[in-house]
């Protein structure tokens, strides 16, 4: 998808944004101990309990390539990066919908990285 394209929708699907070995790492990664917890607004979610691999996740996502990329689809100049790194199902309490200028955030933009071996749709 193009620049114009994220402007038109305000979203876009990024395929293969990681190589394949990429990928399999990360997902040998998101397979190691997660603990349950409860943050904002009684929501939940599962976060990484091994400090080393949410480094390694940190590390892989917000590498130049990746963020370049960014760049050129959403014509921003992402100067920082912030990652969280979480998983949820069924028995969580999704995050209601916030406005994070509520809370004088400078965001542009938020990126939201699923890691299925399955095709997004």
């Amino acid at each position: 998808m193009k620049h114009a394209d994220f402007k038109k929708n305000n979203f876009v699907i990024m395929e293969n944004i990681f190589s394949e070995v990429e990928l399999n790492y990360l997902q040998k990664l998101f397979l190691k101990e997660f603990s349950y917890e409860e943050i904002l607004s009684n929501s939940s979610e599962f976060h990484l309990k091994d400090k080393i691999s949410c480094f390694k996740i940190i590390m892989l996502s917000e590498q130049a390539s990746i963020i370049q990329r960014i760049n050129e689809l959403t014509g921003f100049n992402v100067r920082e990066v912030q990652t969280r790194i979480y998983y949820t199902n069924p028995d969580c309490n999704n995050l209601t919908w916030h406005n994070d200028s509520e809370y004088n955030d400078k965001r542009l933009g938020g990126l939201r990285v699923e890691l299925s071996k399955e095709p997004y749709e």
